[in-house]
Formats: structure tokens, C-alpha cells, sequence
């Protein structure tokens, strides 16, 4: 019985630039038509430096983070009711992060395409391995500890705790009361790493 590594094609063009690519495509149909585009085999090449637009991407995600923390926290992304779907909603995240981490999954004998068993024919010993530092992640509530002035949560499989004291000088010394009041288990939040 043998597996079979299964790779996903790298997507460069969502990956350098995607609107950019999405606008040449609208472009083309519209003065060629969706036949030649799709089925004629046009080789069309445009002026694009992948450096230059990762560059780009990256600014302009800074800047919209920088306005999104300055309007402060809105909320949940979603609420998970009940531990079947925190289970169920955690197990796919773990997936996912392989998957995008590691570019393939094992074929099994079965039939079956399996992500985690892929962290094993790739050699990585713990899932927090899976995680980079500066990319934004979802993670669930699954308890607070006001003691600690944290809130428990997982990415996937992995264990994280998310800060409530405010990081200002002069920051309401309540905050981590307050901000645990709009925090519930079940929550689904972006997170980014401060360490690993």
C-alpha cells in the first residue's frame, strides 16, 4: 500500500499580483472575447516586478491595518455556538494551514487525500511550525483568564493566548475587564504572532 504526495500548484498570480492580473483578464475578454482568451492559446506579456508587488501588497496591507486598529475592535469575524462546531471549525483551520504551509497532501491507499498526515512526510515535529510571524490568523475563544489578564484560544491545533492589557502608556488599567466583556468562548478573532 503506498502514498502518494499530491503538490497544489502555486498560484503566482494570486500570489504577486492579483487584481492587477484579474484587470488584464477583464481587459483581453473585452477586446478579444472569452473564446480567444480561453481557447486560442494568446501569449500575453505585461510589465510586472515581483518584487515591486510584493512590495506594494504589503504596503497596502500596512496601511489598512493601520486604519482598522485605529477604529479599535468590532468584533468577532464569527460566533461558533456550540463545541461541535468549535471542534469542527478548528480541525478545518488545521487543515488549511498545512495545506498552505506545506503545498501538498498524501494520497492515501483508501483513496482519501490526507493534509495531516502530510506534516509527517514533511518532517515537522509540532504544528506550531506551521505558523509564520506577520500573517494574520484565525483563532477561537476558548476561555478567558482574567487573572492573567488573557484570553485562550486555539489556531487550528495549536495553543495561543491573546493579550487584554492595554500596551499604552496610560492605558485604562480596566481595559483587560472591558475588553474580556466583548470576548466570548467560541469567538473566532484575527490573530498575528508576537512570538513563537
Amino acid at each position: 500500500r503506498q502514498e502518494l504526495k499530491i503538490f497544489n500548484d502555486d498560484d503566482l498570480n494570486s500570489k504577486y499580483a492579483p487584481y492587477y492580473v484579474e484587470h488584464v483578464r477583464k481587459y483581453l475578454i473585452e477586446k478579444y472575447g472569452e473564446k480567444a482568451v480561453y481557447e486560442d492559446g494568446l501569449t500575453v506579456s505585461v510589465p510586472l516586478s515581483a518584487d515591486l508587488a510584493l512590495t506594494a501588497k504589503k504596503s497596502l496591507r500596512d496601511g489598512l491595518l493601520a486604519v482598522d486598529k485605529r477604529s479599535g475592535y468590532r468584533g468577532p469575524l464569527q460566533h461558533l455556538k456550540n463545541s461541535e462546531e468549535i471542534e469542527t471549525f478548528l480541525k478545518e483551520t488545521r487543515s488549511k494551514l498545512i495545506q498552505e504551509r506545506l503545498r501538498f497532501q498524501v494520497f492515501r491507499a483508501d483513496g482519501s487525500m490526507d493534509a495531516v498526515r502530510a506534516m509527517d512526510v514533511s518532517g515537522l515535529h509540532a504544528d506550531k511550525e506551521l505558523l509564520v510571524a506577520d500573517e494574520f490568523y484565525q483563532g477561537v475563544i476558548t476561555g478567558i483568564d482574567l487573572k492573567r489578564k488573557v484570553a485562550l484560544l486555539m489556531i487550528g491545533a495549536i495553543p495561543a493566548e491573546l493579550s487584554l492589557a492595554g500596551r499604552e502608556p496610560g492605558a485604562d488599567p480596566n481595559a483587560p475587564r472591558l475588553f474580556s466583556q466583548k470576548l466570548q468562548r467560541g469567538d473566532v478573532v484575527l490573530v498575528s504572532l508576537l512570538k513563537l
